[in-house]
Parts: structure tokens; C-alpha cells; sequence
């Protein structure tokens, strides 16, 4: 795929639509979904790369981890992707109700270290807002290699705004990993509590020590309505989900 020339992918708003995995979504995208995020993930997120690197087992665990959220944020109806001309998905942004539980039971061991820092963010937040808080989480995000650069993560988180302020959501939430965090606090994200990644531990080990940019995970937050104000989503995407919602 390295040499062939890239086509500007459709991110025209369908997704993980109305809780049905049958309804736009098929179940080869819902694993499409779930591929990609496992090999950008491995390749480019911190806290995977440095598991990865040092655990041989964790690239299937996060694999079968990853499969399971896709289809469980595809119930929830507010995820969308990016796709290719050919229909390959090359883009996503996970979005869940921020209070569903999204890790696996019974817990991998391999899934660890990475479950028990989201989850220590996790609790720190619920015991600011409160579990009925109308709050939408940015669980996951990931853009092909081939195709980074063009502005789609953008695009797609302002779907994803979008998308759940017409499903009811307020305020937005994620646990920032990486680099990522530079677009949302551009966007209007404040950035709530962080843990230091060469000092967290785990069962007497301090499994993400090896990792050097960026040195936390944040946990981060934004009005939505502010947020989308700021990407100017309403006048920039008037594309099948937001029609559908109007009708």
C-alpha cells in the first residue's frame, strides 16, 4: 500500500449508527475497527508499544480486547470512522457513555497495567462529576500510517461531538496517552489530573518507565458545547448524520 497513491477517504458521518451492529455497520467493519486500533496501537500508542515490547503475549490480548469494544461501542451508536475508496477503514474514534464499563471481565493478565492506569483515571473523574453525569468518553482513536497527515482524527472527533450532542451529551471526557492531547486542548480540553509514567506501578513493577514523550496520561475534559463551537462542527458537516437526525 506504500506505493500506491492515496485516495482522500470518505468520513462523510457514517459510523456505528443507532445501536444496531446490523444497521450501516457490518460485523467485518466492526473487526476492521478493531484491527486497526490493535496495529496503531502496537506501533504508535505509548502505553501498548511499551507492553507490547516487553510482554510477547500482549499484542493478542489487546487484539481480542480491542474487538470487543468495537462491538461494544457500536451498540452505543456514537463512533464514527473514516474509510478508503476501496472500503477499507483507515480511521476511528471510539466514543462511549463514560460510565459503561469498557474493560474486559474476566481480565487478561497481559491487560493489566494498561486497564489499571485508564482505571485509576477512571475513578478520578467519577468522583468529581458523579455517575449520572451526561458525559461522552473518546475511548480510543487511530489513523492508518498511510494516511496521517490529512486532518482526519479532526475531523472525525468533530463528528463524534456531533454526533453525541444531538444524542443528549453535554460535556466530553478521554485519558489522553500521547500526543494526541495537543489537538483536544486546542480544541478547548482542559486537562483535569495526570499519573507520571516512570512512577506509576503496577504489582510492584513500574511497567511504562521505558516510556519518554510524552512523561503522563491525562485525563482531560471539555463542555461539549464550547468544544464544538471552537471546531465550528455545525457549519463544516451536514452529511447523513446530522440530516438524520433532524428529519
Amino acid at each position: 500500500m506504500d506505493n500506491e497513491p492515496v485516495t482522500p477517504p470518505d468520513t462523510t458521518g457514517y459510523g456505528l449508527h443507532a445501536g444496531r451492529i446490523h444497521g450501516r455497520y457490518s460485523r467485518d467493519e466492526i473487526q476492521q475497527v478493531g484491527d486497526l486500533m490493535t496495529d496503531v496501537f502496537l506501533e504508535r500508542e505509548p502505553l501498548s508499544h511499551a507492553l507490547g515490547t516487553s510482554d510477547p503475549s500482549f499484542p493478542d490480548a489487546l487484539r481480542a480486547y480491542s474487538q470487543v469494544l468495537s462491538a461494544q461501542c457500536a451498540v452505543g451508536g456514537l463512533t464514527p470512522i473514516a474509510k478508503s475508496a476501496d472500503g477499507a477503514v483507515i480511521a476511528l474514534i471510539m466514543v462511549e457513555h463514560w460510565d459503561r464499563n469498557k474493560i474486559p471481565c474476566p481480565q487478561p493478565p497481559e491487560l493489566g497495567p494498561f486497564c489499571d492506569i485508564l482505571d485509576r483515571l477512571h475513578v478520578e473523574f467519577a468522583n468529581r462529576r458523579g455517575a449520572d453525569a451526561m458525559v461522552a468518553e473518546i475511548t480510543m482513536g487511530a489513523v492508518h500510517r498511510d494516511f496521517g497527515g490529512m486532518g482526519i482524527a479532526s475531523r472525525l472527533v468533530s463528528l463524534a461531538l456531533l454526533n453525541a450532542f444531538k444524542q443528549g451529551y453535554d460535556e466530553f471526557m478521554t485519558k489522553s496517552t500521547s500526543d494526541s492531547r495537543l489537538g483536544l486542548k486546542g480544541a478547548g480540553f482542559e486537562v483535569l489530573a495526570e499519573l507520571k509514567y516512570k512512577e506509576y506501578e503496577y504489582e510492584g513493577t513500574r511497567p511504562f518507565a521505558s516510556i519518554e514523550d510524552p512523561t503522563t496520561i491525562q485525563l482531560m475534559w471539555g463542555d461539549l458545547v464550547s468544544i464544538a463551537t471552537r471546531v465550528s462542527i455545525a457549519t463544516q458537516y451536514r452529511g447523513p448524520m446530522l440530516r438524520s437526525r433532524e428529519e
